[in-house]
């Protein structure tokens, strides 16, 4: 169920009451949505995230309701009207005639930013065996939730990756990469929902000389691999230390602390830009 935070959010153009969000509302399927972090006032890579809305939208068969640069100024009512200083924004869009309650809606959910000593000891991972329909749309999707929500149950496990055909595709909440040899490895685009932080990470390692596959290892190659680490917009970038019943990883991989302080100085100088 959908969780609204602070005094207001806002529907259709209206600041409303945190009291007036009744989540039923941003159940149904037709939703496209982003998740955006604020850090000091200032959303992270908001061009790439409304990139990606627009992309959604027209993979949907949607509309945008609203012009791209009303939506910016929504957002910056929103984080200015509850004075906030980082937190996560969720912003749905659908379009005017699929006769949901709202076109476009913006608030501030629940964050689950990992521990810092997550980042030293790396986090377990589990194997789920399951495809998500058309990856690249980040749809709002009731079913694929609530499956989660149940695997999710069984598994003692900070992320499950997805396991389609035999390959690993993609976290079911973020994007996964491997490294062999010196070289970094994930799915290709067409098998996974191009994450921003993921497309970032791919970058800094081209600037840093470390070879990039596109390309879905099997579960077979996991005892093969010497490290692995996660990405989101709330992880960051998050070592992973075990593959349940499939290996075992260390999470001080030079590459790894190599692209994690590259991302976040990468995210030092998005914030200095904006504020600048």
């Amino acid at each position: 169920m959908e969780q609204c935070l602070h005094s207001y959010f806002i529907a259709n153009g209206d600041v409303k009451s945190t009291c007036d969000f009744i989540p039923t509302y941003f159940e149904a399927e037709g939703y496209v949505y982003e998740v955006i972090r604020v850090i000091g006032r200032f959303p992270a890579f908001l061009d790439e995230h409304l990139e990606r809305l627009t992309t959604s939208c027209e993979l949907s068969s949607i509309k945008l309701p609203v012009k791209i640069d009303t939506i910016r100024q929504q957002i910056s009512v929103l984080i200015n009207i509850n004075k906030i200083l980082d937190g996560n924004i969720k912003l749905m869009v659908s379009s005017k005639q699929t006769g949901l309650p709202f076109y476009l809606a913006l608030w501030f959910i629940p964050v689950f930013y990992p521990a810092s000593h997550l980042y030293k000891t790396g986090v377990r991972v589990a194997l789920l065996e399951m495809e998500r329909n058309t990856p690249q749309i980040k749809m709002h999707r009731p079913e694929y939730k609530n499956a989660i929500a149940k695997a999710f149950k069984l598994r003692d496990a900070y992320e499950l990756l997805l396991v389609h055909q035999n390959k690993i595709t993609e976290g079911s909440k973020s994007n996964v990469f491997f490294i062999q040899n010196g070289a970094v490895f994930t799915a290709p685009d067409n098998l996974v929902l191009a994450g921003i932080t993921r497309n970032k990470i791919i970058e800094i390692c081209e600037k840093l000389f470390i070879p990039v596959h596109l390309e879905a290892i099997d579960v077979e190659s996991i005892r093969s691999m010497d490290g692995a680490f996660l990405t989101g917009t709330s992880p960051k970038v998050l070592p992973v230390s075990e593959i349940f019943e499939q290996a075992t990883f260390k999470p001080d991989n030079p590459i790894i602390q190599r692209i994690i302080v590259a991302y976040d100085k990468l995210l030092d100088q998005n914030q200095r830009n904006i504020e600048g």
